[in-house]
């Protein structure tokens, strides 16, 4: 049991924290690409040391006067599709919200907003709350990925002269041929 009074089920050697998550997991593995779960924290909100005098209700002590420093507010997504310099994919699957997620969502979107490292990135935040969410979910990383490998497919056939057949090891796809994934990711007959 977590802290959500959810059971964890191990699948792949991994514990996941809901039956949601494991579906999700599935479904990812399906499409043959690099993905991670819950590889990455977020910091928010750095801890800090309050300078006012705090006084609280606490379990363990009741209420008394706080001297400690006030903790961070982080974000651990469920899934990361990381591989490709300009694409970054966040799945989080929600089937109940607990009261802190909508905050800590907030901040985290405001957080992808303002940072460095993603202002130059399509940022796609995904959050399923149901499988048939997430069958919609995997059909639009299905897209996402299907134009992005086209538009490489593009510029890698204009810079080849002579004709000759290119194949891309795109980063994001497990050693797979661009030329190979429009079968797997569009039912489209050409």
């Amino acid at each position: 049991m977590n802290k959500y009074n959810n059971n964890i089920i191990n699948f792949d050697n991994i514990e996941f924290k809901s039956n949601l998550e494991v579906f999700t997991y599935k479904e990812l593995k399906k499409l043959n690409i690099n993905f991670g779960y819950e590889t990455r924290v977020f910091e928010l909100h750095p801890s800090f040391i309050t300078k006012m005098i705090l006084y609280a209700k606490t379990p363990k002590k009741g209420y008394h006067k706080i001297t400690q420093k006030i903790n961070s507010i982080s974000y651990k997504p469920d899934f990361i599709i990381d591989g490709c310099k300009d694409i970054y994919i966040v799945i989080e699957c929600k089937g109940k919200e607990n009261d802190a997620f909508p905050l800590r969502e907030k901040l985290f979107l405001k957080y992808i907003t303002d940072s460095e490292e993603f202002k130059d990135k399509d940022v796609y935040y995904f959050k399923p709350t149901n499988q048939k969410d997430v069958k919609f979910t995997i059909e639009e990383i299905k897209n996402i990925l299907y134009e992005r490998n086209k538009e490489i497919k593009y510029i890698n056939d204009s810079n080849n002269r002579r004709g000759v057949q290119v194949t891309t090891k795109h980063k994001l796809f497990k050693n797979t041929k661009i030329s190979n994934r429009r079968s797997k990711f569009s039912n489209k007959k050409q």
